[in-house]
């Protein structure tokens, strides 16, 4: 018998053997090469904009405590919150600071140490996209296209390159969601408990976020809920240990928070107001702590939230995808009889590695009461919105990669990179360019590192260890968050609610020895309040002579 095939049964060597090859070769090339454009995206950005970071007041503030970590741990320099007795941090959870503390240790960066520690979290934060995007739809090409709406979202960018906590915050959210759909083992339970609790370290207002995600953890635990929430528990709490000893020792509470009584006054207020007699909270006044609260969340909620979506490219781009698939479907369905067809060249998806994107409903609750804790304080900046909208990205990423088979090939994933490199990141890279110019990051700015002008203020005090200097805005050349941070001298922070009353009570209060403000007004006032007199006009430095201050209750009315 013959061993020849017959012609009927042969393989034809032509179109879909070379498609499936060409397949192949995209599939394994297009992971790969998509992480690379993604690191190299990041490099650019940062090449960008660390030439002139866009540092803030809380940049200043967590380089004030990272100084102090290996020192007297958590004492503060820049008095920015008068809810406690002044000398230690309470504004900010220590995990920031501590990693910070860590690049100050091998580098003396400054005020930089913020920002290169930021560029590895970004940088960690690819392969734990890469890795969610595996667990949610097969396709790790896609975290590199998530990846680069994160690099292509302003708000992002610009918290990264100013060495604030919500990079970190969003790395370990997102580790935690990814551990979270990775097996359903004990171990999951004890490291998710871990990251939960390194996230509330990192942002004070994922407190209530990260219990949501063990109850996460309990609901997709059958048989052994009660156990695996005993497991996240002792780890989570184990996690939060360390900032609670800190917390009795120096405040008397078992978790000490700037947000606590933002969220608790009755009527709308900010963490660095002063109140010279305690205000109405909720246990005084509950209906008009709803009605605050409700305006908070409505406003928050209502109109910020929205304006983040929409200022977001990546959700767009996600979006218009998913109208074009939706109405490409439509119309290929009446021309196929209602049948779907597959390319030859595309490989099929693997439906038994796929974890069902159904599941990412459970850490969305976090992410709902994540949500409702930045409304009850009522921030309105975008930025405290980057976590929620990262993670409609992936659930919208989900829902396509599953309803549209059309798009589950390594070409589209390689479409999908190019288009959102496209969309997002090159339009916020050259609006940057634009709006700050480039300057080449070819050294460290040495007034970032000992300004002039701070220098030339401390060595006018009569003694800058005993000095305590309140900044009045505005300050005209000084800054009182970059002068307490570099200078040492106890700098109290301008109070958004102070007025001449308020301002003697707080003089008289914490012993102000010095005034720095470039405003008449206020030097009028001041006037009223105690004898000054100026110790350089150029830095707008007085003198509060001391025995002379007036009592609030000494003003007249």
């Amino acid at each position: 018998m013959s061993t020849v095939p017959a012609l009927d049964d042969a393989v034809p060597l032509g179109r879909a053997e070379f498609a499936t090859t060409r397949a192949w070769s995209w599939s394994g090339t297009v992971p790969g090469a998509a992480s690379c454009v993604a690191l190299a995206t990041l490099v650019a950005a940062a090449l960008l904009t660390l030439g002139k970071p866009p540092y803030s007041a809380d940049s200043w503030s967590y380089l004030d405590l990272a100084q102090e970590i290996g020192t007297d741990f958590y004492h503060v320099d820049v008095i920015r919150q008068y809810q406690f007795e002044p000398g230690y941090g309470a504004s900010f959870p220590p995990l920031l600071p501590v990693l910070m503390a860590g690049v100050l240790a091998l580098a003396p960066v400054g005020i930089y140490a913020g920002s290169f520690l930021n560029l590895a979290v970004a940088a960690a934060t690819l392969p734990v996209l890469t890795r969610l995007a595996r667990l949610v739809c097969g396709r790790p090409a896609v975290g590199a296209a998530l990846f680069l709406g994160l690099v292509g979202n302003r708000e992002y960018l610009v918290e990264v390159v100013a060495g604030r906590s919500i990079p970190l915050a969003l790395l370990l959210f997102l580790g935690a969601l990814a551990v979270f759909l990775a097996d359903r083992t004990p171990r999951r339970d004890w490291l998710v408990g871990v990251l939960a609790g390194a996230v509330t370290l990192a942002r004070f207002d994922f407190l209530l976020g990260g219990i949501v995600l063990g109850v996460a953890v309990a609901i997709d635990s059958p048989g052994r809920r009660f156990a695996a929430l005993a497991r996240f528990l002792v780890a989570y709490a184990a996690t939060l240990a360390p900032w609670s000893v800190y917390s009795l020792h120096h405040f008397g509470r078992v978790f000490v928070s700037d947000n606590t009584r933002t969220v608790l006054l009755a009527e709308p207020s900010h963490v660095l107001n002063f109140f010279p007699t305690p205000p109405p909270t909720l246990f005084d006044a509950p209906g008009r702590w709803l009605v605050k609260s409700f305006a908070h969340v409505r406003f928050v909620c209502g109109e910020r939230f929205p304006l983040a979506l929409v200022s977001d490219r990546m959700f767009l781009l996600l979006v218009v995808l998913a109208a074009g698939l939706a109405l490409g479907e439509r119309v290929a369905g009446r021309r196929t009889g209602g049948q779907r067809a597959r390319g030859h060249d595309q490989p099929p998806v693997d439906a038994a590695r796929v974890r069902p994107p159904i599941r990412l409903l459970l850490p969305g609750m976090a992410l709902v009461v994540v949500g409702l804790s930045v409304a009850l304080t009522g921030y309105k900046p975008l930025r405290y919105h980057l976590l929620a909208v990262a993670f409609l990205d992936i659930c919208l990423l989900a829902f396509i990669e599953r309803r549209f088979v059309c798009l589950a090939s390594p070409r589209a994933d390689a479409a999908l990179v190019a288009a959102t490199l496209a969309v997002a990141v090159v339009p916020t890279l050259a609006r940057h360019v634009r709006e700050s110019g480039f300057v080449p990051p070819t050294r460290l700015d040495p007034d970032l590192l000992a300004n002039a002008d701070d220098r030339a203020a401390v060595a006018a005090l009569d003694d800058p260890r005993r000095a305590r200097v309140l900044f009045l805005e505005p300050a005209g050349v000084l800054q009182s968050y970059r002068f307490g941070a570099q200078t040492g001298v106890d700098t109290y922070v301008d109070p958004r609610n102070l007025d001449e009353r308020s301002a003697a009570e707080l003089i008289a209060r914490y012993g102000i020895t010095h005034v720095v403000t470039a405003d008449r007004r206020w030097r009028e006032r001041l006037g009223r309040i105690a004898r000054i007199e100026p110790v350089d006009e150029r830095l707008s430095l007085l003198r509060l002579l001391p025995g002379d201050v007036v009592g609030p209750g000494e003003l007249p009315r």
